[in-house]
Order: C-alpha cells, then structure tokens, then sequence
C-alpha cells in the first residue's frame, strides 16, 4: 500500500489530476443523549493517464464527546483500465444500487457505516472486488467479484443510538470464509419511445447477503454473515413530469436453518411541478412490503426490515434563487404498528463552497418493534460543508 501511495505521489505532477476535499463542522442536539461535536468529511482525487485511471477516497471522523466516533479510513482505492467498449476495475470500491429515495432494497453490495449514523444510507464502507463493463448504444452488462465481507462496527450502549444489550465483537461470522467470493451478473438496458422513457436493472448474486444476524460467543454478541443466491430488479419510467419507480428482491438462503428466504418490494412515483412563484416541487409516494416464507424464524435484526408494510411521502422544494437553495420534508408511517419517522432538511449556499444544513429527526416507536430498539427520540443537526 505504501509504495503504491508512493508512485501515485511522483505520478501526480506529470498526468492528469484531479482533487476534492470536503470539511464538515456539525453540532447535532440529542433528545436522549450529549450534545455533539464532530469534525467529517472527505479527501478524494483522481490520476488519469490515457485509458488508465486511479481513484481514491479518505474518509474521516472525529466526535469530541463520543471517543467511539473517531476514525480515518481509506474507503476507496481502485485502479481501472478502459477500451472502446468495455471497462476493467479493481480494487476498495464503493457502489449504488437503486431506484428509492426512502430506502433502496437494491443497495446489497456495501455494509452501511452504522457508527457514522444509523439513518444516513448513503455512509457505505467499501469492499475489495474487481469488474468488468461491456458497453452497447442502449445497455450494458458488468461482471463482478466482492473479495470481502467489512467488518460492521456499530454504537455501543456509551454513544448515540447504541441498541446492543452486550458487548459485540465486529469481525464478522461467515458461513464460510471472510474472503469467499460474491458473484454477480449486472444488466442495464434503456428503452424509449416518444413520450416514455425507461431504464431497467438485473442482477443476479451468488454469495453473502447483506443482511447479518447475532449469535453470542463467550458473552458477547458477533455478526454472522450467510449465502444466498439473489434475484433482484430496479427500474424508473419516466413520463412527462412523472416517474415511476420500482425495486424487488428475492433471497434464496443457501444452507442455513436459522434465516428465512424472503422477498422485498418497493414502489414509488415521483411527480415534479416546475415554477411555482419561481419553486420547482418534487413529490414522492412510496409503499414497501417485506415478505418472510417462514414467519417463524429468525426476523428483525436489520434496518431494512424496518421497510414493511410502509408508505414514505417526502416533499422537496427547489428555490431556484442564488444560494441554491433547497427544502425537503419526509414521513415513513408503518401502517400495521402505526410508528412514524419524520425527517426535515433545509440546505443553502452562503458562499462559493461554504454550505450551510440544518437537519430534524423525530422517531415515535413502538413496543416490541425493531424501531423501538432506538426508542422515541428526537434530534436537530447544524453543520457548515466546506469543498475545495
């Protein structure tokens, strides 16, 4: 690793470079816990020579009350080759699955960085693996390998939203090995007319699930990572100022008693209203279902499950003024047990690089629930983003 930091270093100044670094100043109020401070962000920058290119990208973060929140990570690190119609990458790799803005049933190829913040789905950990694209007009098809599976810190009972009853051990269980490969097959094709326009995902994966469960080893709880074969579809079709959005899965589990097989289903529209008193307005509806083939086994040990039998409305209010400024306001109602999640954002530009967010989350669980296990809550976040 060190010699290669080194040869990009001398690269640098010869070929094509380009860099971003990002700095979050946040102080986020808790209900239930501290107030806290914390310093994140992002350094990332990529070396372009012909049809080679290197990507990589830093991760960090430091909370000053929560010493668990603390870390420098290099999340990505890949190494790429293009040709006329194809492309080879391999690597730490970071990727997105998914058509759903309140929760992308897709999304299975990184673990989410729990210790970051257990409701921010877009805080990934990256994976060792190595692709292959082949492109066409209107498709394409990728070939992958996932080398690893990342071991998944989450918060302990001293920092926000710690939901483990005992002390956890990270490193992951397999079923087989850490370093067993994933296999998948990706296709994407799109489809127009002259009033639709539709593109459409397949993919088919052979290996860990991206759902873990606990089992306990001398006192302590460990994840324990299983095989499944996977099945799954995403795909947007877009109509005048409407789109219409859907995601399925199907998990076949592959010797392992304890899990169930099981499906998950999502769909939403999106409707966009342009220049209202100079306001662009988005609007989302969308329903998840999570179908389980034998209720009797083990159920509720992941976020996703939270998406069931769920409606998500979500509102976003673009400005259009010189700040960019923007809006957004959602609700998750989960209609069997009646709990409620709302989530508002409000972000502006003060100055070229310089963002201002201020963010508000309120959780109204219910006993017995897997939402309950981070009780009723509410939190307000305040952060200045600056990119250079």
């Amino acid at each position: 690793m060190k010699s290669l930091l080194l040869w990009i270093a001398l690269c640098a100044s010869s070929y094509a470079f380009e860099h971003k670094t990002t700095l979050t100043f946040q102080t986020t109020k808790y209900q239930n816990f501290e107030s806290e401070q914390s310093i994140y962000g992002d350094m990332s920058f990529q070396i372009k020579e012909g049809s080679f290119a290197i990507e990589s990208s830093l991760h960090y973060l430091y909370s000053h009350q929560y010493s668990q929140k603390r870390y420098l990570r290099l999340n990505e690190l890949t190494l790429s080759k293009s040709f006329e119609h194809s492309k080879i990458q391999v690597g730490k790799m970071v990727k997105f699955w998914g058509e759903l803005e309140g929760y992308n049933i897709s999304d299975i190829f990184n673990s989410k960085d729990y210790l970051f913040d257990p409701f921010d789905g877009s805080q990934k950990l990256g994976s060792f693996a190595v692709d292959y694209s082949y492109f066409w007009d209107n498709s394409s098809i990728e070939l992958g390998m996932k080398l690893d599976e990342s071991a998944i810190e989450y918060p302990n009972s001293n920092s926000p939203y710690g939901i483990l009853p005992q002390p956890y051990i990270k490193e992951p269980q397999t079923q087989e090995t850490i370093h067993t490969p994933s296999l998948y097959l990706k296709y994407n094709v799109t489809l127009e007319s002259n009033s639709i326009q539709s593109e459409n995902n397949l993919i088919l994966w052979h290996g860990y699930d991206n759902k873990r469960y606990f089992i306990p080893i001398n006192n302590q709880l460990a994840q324990y990572a299983y095989r499944v074969n996977k099945a799954l579809f995403f795909s947007n079709i877009v109509y005048d100022d409407t789109i219409f959005k859907i995601e399925l899965a199907y998990s076949d589990v592959i010797d392992d008693s304890r899990i169930s097989d099981y499906m998950q289903i999502g769909l939403g529209v999106e409707k966009s209203i342009y220049d209202i008193k100079g306001v662009d307005i988005n609007l989302y509806f969308q329903y998840y279902r999570y179908l389980y083939e034998e209720e009797e086994k083990i159920k509720y040990v992941d976020m996703g499950e939270v998406y069931d039998n769920d409606l998500f409305m979500a509102l976003k209010l673009n400005f259009n003024n010189t700040q960019t400024s923007e809006f957004k306001m959602g609700l998750l109602y989960d209609i069997k047990n009646s709990e409620k999640v709302w989530k508002s954002e409000f972000k502006t530009r003060i100055v070229d690089g310089l963002i201002f967010k201020a963010q508000y989350l309120k959780i109204n669980a219910k006993p017995n629930t897997l939402l309950n296990n981070y009780g009723n809550s509410k939190r307000a976040i305040f952060n200045l983003t600056y990119t250079f």
